[in-house]
């Protein structure tokens, strides 16, 4: 069993790393975008989300 430790890492560089490992398995430039876009968007579906201290616009 492989123990994961928590790792920072710029987003940029995460995002590359997502179409790197995305290049692998198409060679077709736009599935590669596509299955690239659906990770990240997975990914950040399940990221904490910010705590704002600023009012909506709008919402008065």
């Amino acid at each position: 069993m492989k123990t994961q430790f928590p790792t920072t890492v710029e987003f940029g560089e995460l995002v590359l790393a997502i179409y790197d490992e995305a290049a692998q398995y198409s060679d077709d430039p736009r599935e590669v975008s596509c299955l690239a876009t659906r990770t990240v968007q997975e990914i950040l579906s399940h990221a904490p989300k910010p705590k704002s201290s600023r009012p909506l616009l709008g919402s008065n």
